[in-house]
């Protein structure tokens, strides 16, 4: 073997091993950058977490639709209290979808990832366990999701139901 040739063996193992540590670095970059993605989405489901209890703060009327409320705001009926009732609603069915997009449709979630998930599986729970106007609103604005969000809203509801019988 000559000179050349080691020179040349020497290269391409250094070649070699140069695309091995770009691979590596190219797949720890992906795993980082899909990490902050997911980071920040849940950034995002909080915030709009406040952006929906800020309504609360801006018409407390809306208390009337939880059962928790402790009675500090009556009941209404009027066709508008109603209206506002449902659309405060469906932004939370807004926000479960994202929810549901974040955690159940994404692969490979970490067990940090896992135990938000459930999470918000209890907190959908109980926003269809305490709010009146959850499963009317569900009922009329389910068709208006896609398939899999509609079974996934319906597997709580009837888990709810089942705990109700019991």
């Amino acid at each position: 073997m000559s000179q050349s040739d080691i020179i040349a063996s020497i290269a391409a193992g250094l070649a070699a091993l140069s695309f091995i540590v770009s691979l590596w670095a190219a797949y720890k970059a992906s795993k980082f950058s899909d990490y902050q993605v997911r980071l920040s989405n849940r950034a995002e489901l909080h915030k709009i977490l406040l952006d929906i209890d800020r309504e609360l703060l801006h018409d407390p009327s809306l208390h009337a639709m939880f059962k928790s409320a402790t009675g500090s705001v009556p009941a209404s009926i009027s066709p508008l209290d109603i209206a506002k009732q449902d659309t405060y609603a469906a932004m939370y069915l807004n926000m479960f979808e994202l929810s549901f997009a974040q955690f159940k449709e994404i692969r490979g979630l970490s067990a940090t990832e896992q135990e938000v998930s459930e999470a918000w599986d209890a907190f959908i729970l109980s926003f269809f366990e305490d709010c009146i106007r959850a499963r009317p609103t569900w009922a009329r604005f389910r068709s208006t999701y896609y398939s899999s969000f509609r079974d996934y809203i319906d597997g709580l509801i009837a888990k709810l139901d089942a705990k109700e019988r019991t």
